[in-house]
C-alpha cells in the first residue's frame, strides 16, 4: 500500500484545515503512561528553551540576521492516516498515542492558563469510534470547567473503572502536574505560554496519507506497522516524497523512480560497497542504519543540511530558519533534509519566492485553503531524486577507483568519525574542487595523515621513529592502522589483483575488526622449547601481523614454522590472508634470500623483524607520499 502524500505539518496549519481524527475501535486503546507524556513534554521543553538560546545568541551576532540557523523544528514519529468519510476527517491508523497526548496538553492548558479562549487553542477534533465510555470521557475532559487547582472534576473521576479511560485520565493528571510547576513564578508562566506556541508553530507531525482504503486493509497496515512487518524508515519516507501520487505528477516519472531506486538499491546489497560507505561499525553513538538505502540517504543529508541552508537563507531570508538539527530530530534525519530541499526547490520554481508571500509565511498566516497543498511541479520531483543519484554516483566511482577506494575505505573503516560525516565531507570537497568524480589524491591523503599522526605533514625520519616506537597493547589502534595501510599497499603493488576486501576486515555491525593482531614470534615461545633461554616478549610493529580469529586461536603459542603449516593449510581450505601477512609467513622481503634463519629453535628473528619493519616504513612512505620511491612489493 503507497502513500499517496507525504509531507511535515505544524499542529497550527492542522487547526487552520480543520482537521478531524478519527480513531477506529480495531486499535488498542490509548496506553500512554505518565513517563511516556511526561517524556514528551520534557522534550519539547528542552527543545524550546535550546531555540531560546539560539536566538539570543544569533541577535548578539553582526549581521546575524541572515545566517542559516538550525533546531528550527522538532519533528514526531510518523502519523499515518488514510481519509476518512466525512470531509476534512482521517482514519488514524498509527500515532494515536501522540495525538492524544497534543490533544490533552492544549486541553489542559486550556482550562489552566487561557480558560476564556480553550475552544480556539484545539489544534483539532479527535473521535473515537465504537468505544462509547472513551468518547464520553473525551468530550467531558475537552469542555471541563476546572480552575487552576488542577483537580478532575468528580464527574471525570466516574470514568476511572474503564481502563482506556483510566490512561486518559492518569494522562491529564500528568500534564496538570507538569504545568501547574510552570506556572508557580511569573517567569515560569512566560516559559508555559512560550511553550504553547511552540507546540502550536515548532512540533511537526509527519503526515504520512494512505489512499483511500477499507477497514480491513487499514487493520491489516496497523498490524504490519506494530508487529514491526512495515517500517516507516528515512528511505522509506524519502521514497513516499517521490513516489506519491499527486497532481502535476507524471506516471512516467514515478515509474522511471521506483525502477532507479530498485537498481540502486540492489547495488548496495553488495557487501563491500556497504561496507566501503558505513565503516562496517556500530561505533557507540554511532548511527545505525536499518536498511541499505538508509545508509547512502543520510551521506546524501549530511552533505546537503552542511551546504544547502546558507543558500537557502541567502536567497529567502524572511523565511523560518532553514537547517535541521541532527541531534534533535536524528531519528528521521535524512527526510526532514529532503524536505527541507523539496521545499527549497518549490520556492525556486514557483512565485512563492516573492517577498510577500515569504513574508505571510514566515508571520503564520494561512495560505489559501485550496494552496495548502502544493500542485507537485514534476521537475521538482525530478531534480529531488537527481540529487539523490547524482549523489550515489559520485560514491560509486570512487567506489570503482582502486586508489579512492582503498584511501577513502581506509578512512571509513578506521577514522574516529562516523564513516557517513567522513564521506559528506569528502563529497563537498569534489563540490568545491568542482569535480564530477575524482577529487584531489593529495586531500585524501592529508585526511589519514592527520588521523594517523595528528598532522598533515612529516618527515620520513619522523615517520620512521614514530613507526618503530609504537608498541602492544598501548598503541593498538595506532598499530591496526599501520598494518591495515601497509596491506592495502601491499595489495596495489601486486599485479592483476582487485581491491582489498574491507568487508572482511570488519563484518557489517561488528563493533570490533574481524582480524587479530598476532604475535609472529610468540611471546611465550622461549617456555615451550626445550633449552632455549628465558625473553623478553617483543610488542613493537616487527613483530606483529594482522591474523583472523580462528586460525590466531589454532596458532597459540606455536613456533613460527607450525604457524606456516596450520595457515598453508588454512588458505589451502580457501581462507583469504591478507597480502601483508602473507608475505610475513612466507618470509618475502626485500633481500630475504640472503637473511638467514636463527639457528636452532625458531626462524623469525631479529635479522626478519628489522627487514619487515623496513618493508612497512617503505610501503606506507609511498603510499602516504612520504618519499619519493614507489613501493614493488
Amino acid at each position: 500500500m503507497h502513500p499517496a502524500h507525504v509531507s511535515l505539518k505544524t499542529l497550527a496549519q492542522l487547526k487552520r484545515e480543520h482537521v478531524c481524527f478519527v480513531i477506529e475501535s480495531y486499535q488498542r486503546g490509548f496506553r500512554w503512561t505518565r513517563s511516556e507524556v511526561r517524556e514528551l513534554l520534557d522534550d519539547v521543553r528542552e527543545f524550546d528553551l535550546l531555540q531560546a538560546d539560539d536566538e539570543a545568541a544569533q541577535s548578539d551576532k553582526e549581521n546575524g540576521e541572515n545566517a542559516p540557523q538550525k533546531a528550527s523544528f522538532y519533528c514526531l514519529q510518523p502519523i499515518v492516516l488514510s481519509p476518512g468519510a466525512a470531509p476534512r476527517s482521517w482514519n488514524v491508523i498509527d500515532g494515536q498515542q501522540r495525538l492524544v497526548s497534543l490533544y490533552l496538553f492544549y486541553c489542559v492548558y486550556g482550562w489552566l492558563a487561557s480558560p476564556g479562549e480553550r475552544y480556539n487553542l484545539l489544534p483539532f477534533s479527535l473521535r473515537f469510534t465504537g468505544k462509547a465510555q472513551l468518547q464520553a470521557c473525551l468530550e467531558l475532559l475537552t469542555e471541563n470547567e476546572s480552575s487552576a487547582s488542577g483537580f478532575l472534576s468528580p464527574e471525570m473521576l466516574s470514568y476511572e473503572d474503564d481502563i482506556d479511560c483510566h490512561y486518559l485520565l492518569e494522562a491529564c493528571r500528568c500534564i496538570q502536574d507538569y504545568l501547574l510547576q510552570m506556572m508557580k513564578s511569573s517567569a515560569a508562566r512566560r516559559g508555559l505560554e512560550r511553550l504553547r506556541v511552540c507546540f502550536d508553530r515548532r512540533v511537526r507531525l509527519i503526515w504520512y496519507e494512505l489512499g483511500p482504503c477499507a477497514k480491513e486493509d487499514a487493520a491489516a497496515f496497523f498490524a504490519g506497522l506494530n508487529t514491526g512487518k512495515i517500517e516507516l524508515t528515512d528511505s522509506e519516507l524519502v521514497k513516499a516524497l517521490l513516489l506519491e501520487r499527486g497532481k502535476g505528477q507524471r506516471e512516467t516519472l514515478r515509474l522511471k523512480i521506483a525502477e532507479d531506486w530498485r537498481k540502486t538499491e540492489s547495488e548496495l546489497a553488495d557487501p563491500r560497497f556497504r561496507c566501503f560507505l558505513s565503516g562496517g561499525r556500530r561505533a557507540e553513538g554511532a548511527f545505525v542504519s536499518p536498511t541499505r538505502m538508509d545508509i547512502l540517504l543520510r551521506i546524501l543529508a549530511l552533505r546537503l543540511n552542511h551546504t544547502l541552508p546558507a543558500e537557502a537563507q541567502r536567497r529567502y531570508p524572511a523565511r523560518i530558519p532553514w537547517g535541521v538539527s541532527e541531534e534533535i530530530n536524528r531519528d528521521r534525519f535524512a527526510f526532514y533534509v529532503f524536505s527541507m530541499l523539496q521545499k527549497f526547490l518549490r520556492l525556486e520554481q514557483s512565485d512563492e519566492g516573492s517577498e510577500e508571500t515569504q513574508s505571510d509565511t514566515a508571520e503564520g498566516r494561512a495560505k489559501p485553503e485550496s494552496e495548502e497543498r502544493p500542485r507537485e511541479n514534476p521537475d521538482v520531483t525530478e531534480q529531488l531524486w537527481e540529487t539523490i543519484l547524482s549523489g550515489y554516483r559520485l560514491l560509486r566511482s570512487w567506489y570503482d577507483n582502486p586508489r579512492l577506494y582503498h584511501r577513502i575505505g581506509f578512512l571509513t573503516l578506521c577514522a574516529e568519525r562516523p564513516a557517513e560525516e567522513i564521506l559528506a565531507e569528502l563529497a563537498e570537497m569534489a563540490d568545491q574542487e568542482g569535480r564530477e568524480s575524482n577529487i584531489p589524491e593529495k586531500r585524501i591523503l592529508r585526511m589519514i595523515r592527520r588521523e594517523l599522526f595528528g598532522a598533515e605533514e612529516i618527515s620520513l625520519p619522523d615517520f620512521s621513529e614514530w613507526l618503530t616506537s609504537l608498541q602492544y597493547p598501548k598503541d593498538t589502534l595506532k598499530i591496526r592502522q599501520v598494518l591495515l595501510l601497509y596491506n592495502l599497499a601491499c595489495q596495489e603493488a601486486l599485479p592483476g589483483v582487485g581491491p582489498f576486501p574491507f568487508e572482511l576486515y570488519r563484518r557489517e555491525g561488528d563493533d570490533r575488526p574481524n582480524w587479530d593482531l598476532d604475535h609472529i614470534r610468540a611471546v611465550n615461545l622461549g617456555r615451550k622449547l626445550p633449552g632455549c633461554p628465558p625473553e623478553d616478549p617483543d610488542h613493537s610493529i616487527g613483530n606483529l601481523t594482522f591474523l583472523d580469529s580462528v586460525s590466531n586461536r589454532v596458532c597459540g603459542n606455536e613456533s613460527f614454522p607450525v604457524k606456516q603449516k596450520i595457515i598453508r593449510k588454512h588458505c589451502s581450505e580457501g581462507l583469504f590472508l591478507p597480502p601483508g601477512t602473507r608475505k610475513v609467513f612466507e618470509r618475502d622481503f626485500p633481500g630475504a634470500a640472503v637473511i638467514p634463519a636463527e639457528a636452532g629453535h625458531d626462524s623469525w628473528g631479529e635479522a626478519e623483524k628489522k627487514a619487515y619493519t623496513e618493508d612497512i616504513i617503505h610501503a606506507l612512505s609511498s603510499f602516504l607520499k612520504l618519499g619519493d620511491e614507489p613501493y614493488d612489493a
